[in-house]
């Protein structure tokens, strides 16, 4: 967990990083740190492109029936509207926020950004990852699946007029959205991934900033930020936008 140290705006994940097991090494991996996104990306309940994340809260919904959840206990998991548990990653204790990455892996990171689990489907770049209505979790290539989740259910309506559907975060590197803040934190590490965790569980938070220590303040600084402004160019910065 990320815990905030008393009376200070930085803040540590120091018991997450305590138990950190040895990183699972998958092939094409790029695991020093966050993606690119080249535009603002779609904000479809039911789909995760290239460069989008899902930090703990956030999922997809294939329909009101079937949903897939980042769990803030590192697992990832597929659930009926009954609650049941139809898959999961079996990474509780491990994981911490997952990303579609553009060379067509879908990959889950721990809070050092080291990969603990992926679908091992590099190669595939623009790949998507789907929640379908039938409740299988699957990652696309055009219209090949790459890798499913193996879930086998009832198609059952679509995702109109549901309701609490799950986010997910679209993440950009080299980018600002300067002003609308609503609160600043200073880092005790310089990891984007932490800044995007704070905007995700902040139900004010819009969007994000990440400045690498140095710019702003000795550490690295995270800014949340209230409403979605304007990107600009900034190199070594990294922001996000709640989808």
């Amino acid at each position: 967990m990320v815990e905030a140290l008393a009376g200070k705006g930085s803040v540590t994940m120091s018991r997450f990083i305590r138990s950190l097991l040895r990183p699972l090494t998958v092939l094409g991996l790029a695991v020093a740190g966050l993606s690119s996104l080249a535009g603002v990306a779609h904000a479809d309940p039911s789909v995760l492109r290239a460069n989008e994340y899902l930090f703990p809260g956030q999922g997809l919904f294939g329909s009101c029936f079937y949903g897939t959840t980042m769990q803030s206990d590192g697992n990832l998991a597929t659930y009926s509207r009954q609650a049941a548990a139809l898959w999961a990653t079996n990474t509780v204790g491990r994981g911490g926020y997952l990303v579609m990455q553009a060379d067509g892996n879908l990959v889950m990171y721990n809070w050092a950004d080291m990969a603990v689990w992926s679908t091992r489907t590099s190669g595939n770049a623009g790949a998507t990852t789907v929640q379908q209505d039938d409740g299988n979790l699957v990652v696309y290539k055009g219209g090949r699946a790459v890798w499913a989740s193996g879930v086998v259910g009832e198609p059952l309506g679509d995702t109109n007029g549901c309701s609490g559907s799950p986010t997910k975060t679209a993440v950009a590197v080299g980018q600002n959205r300067p002003g609308s803040d609503i609160r600043s934190i200073e880092l005790s590490q310089a990891r984007a991934s932490w800044c995007g965790y704070y905007c995700a569980q902040d139900a004010r938070c819009r969007a994000w900033t990440y400045v690498p220590p140095g710019v702003q303040a000795a550490g690295a600084m995270c800014w949340l930020k209230g409403a979605v402004p304007a990107a600009v160019p900034a190199p070594g910065m990294t922001s996000g936008v709640i989808q």
